[in-house]
């Protein structure tokens, strides 16, 4: 089994970030606009929530 190690999340780690959530999203899901603005600024993940984007599900 694969060992994996939690770390916090470092600006250098960044790139990394982004292209590991790109991947699954594309293989799922289409990329939206709304995607690449979250995931071109991570720092702004800590303060993103769901209640602040209209994900368009009632």
């Amino acid at each position: 089994m694969a060992e994996f190690l939690i770390v916090p999340f470092r600006r250098e780690l960044a790139p990394a970030f982004q292209r590991l959530n790109l991947d699954w999203i594309e293989r799922l899901f289409v990329v939206e606009e709304a995607d690449r603005r979250v995931l071109g600024d991570p720092w702004h993940m800590s303060t993103w929530s769901c209640q602040s984007v209209d994900l368009g599900v009632n």
